[in-house]
């Protein structure tokens, strides 16, 4: 998604690439659906710094853009390795400028503790993340269990 702001004037919407689904790696969903909250609550502050030209804010998520777009070219070239580390910096980064629950960070510490990259895969109650084999899946199930939280391998197609 490139969601530039000159683009969304121009445009009213972003550009959106589709990526081939047989470059992912291994991945994994968790969440608490007690965490679930609707986005617009979550992100209206960081809106709000964004449109009031905070440096930190704008700063942070053009960091965040960056990332994204590097992470673009580590999946093309199916470097796992890197995209492993870029999802972890995507959440370290949003951790900065978004309010995150006890209970939110608890899930990315655990999934990271198993050896798996962890981010929110939205606002905040469920995250995504990558996982190297069936063991480390297991942990995950295991460790994110002990938490109340559900586990699932999405199916892509």
């Amino acid at each position: 998604m490139d969601l530039h702001s000159k683009i969304l004037e121009e445009k009213g919407h972003g550009i959106y690439e589709r990526l081939d689904p047989e470059l992912l790696p291994n991945l994994f969903l968790a969440y608490k659906p007690e965490l679930g909250k609707v986005s617009g609550q979550v992100l209206d502050n960081i809106r709000a710094g964004y449109e009031k030209g905070d440096k930190f804010v704008v700063d942070t998520l053009n960091s965040i853009a960056e990332i994204a777009e590097t992470g673009k070219k580590a999946l093309l070239q199916k470097d796992f390795n890197s995209l492993h580390d870029l999802m972890n910096e995507n959440f370290d980064l949003r951790s900065k400028i978004m309010k995150i629950s006890d209970s939110n960070f608890q899930l990315i510490r655990t999934a990271r503790q198993c050896g798996a990259s962890a981010k929110f895969s939205g606002s905040g109650g469920s995250i995504i993340g990558m996982y190297s084999d069936d063991d480390m899946f297991t942990r995950l199930v295991e460790e994110l269990g002990k938490l109340r939280a559900e586990v699932i391998k999405p199916v892509i197609e």
